[in-house]
């Protein structure tokens, strides 16, 4: 599933992603960690961005200066560390066009 489209070099978009649902995670997230892994279209390129927690158990990640610098699909995941169980959510996809320059000439 592609959750969103940005293009490259885009900043301050939000990507929000679903936590995992399991019955093994407690309901009272606040010592969670929460990380955004993701894996650029080279398939080689591998890291992670801290993410933030909502209400709404929902990972958010503003892009920053840097960030989005290939173009093509991108394969993101939410990874959450609460009271030492560790557990991902789904793979879902961000597809990256191009510069808006180029794109629209």
């Amino acid at each position: 599933m592609i959750i969103d489209t940005l293009h490259l070099g885009d900043i301050g978009d939000i990507l929000i992603l679903d936590l995992p649902v399991d019955s093994e995670i407690p309901s009272d997230l606040g010592s969670a960690t929460t990380e955004i892994l993701y894996e650029k279209p080279d398939t080689e390129t591998k890291g992670s961005w801290d993410a933030d927690l909502n209400g709404d158990l929902k990972a958010e990640y503003e892009t920053a200066e840097g960030d989005i610098d290939q173009v093509g699909i991108w394969k993101l995941q939410v990874k959450v560390v609460v009271d030492g169980i560790t557990k991902y959510g789904n793979i879902v996809f961000l597809k990256v066009l191009g510069d808006v320059e180029e794109v629209i000439e």
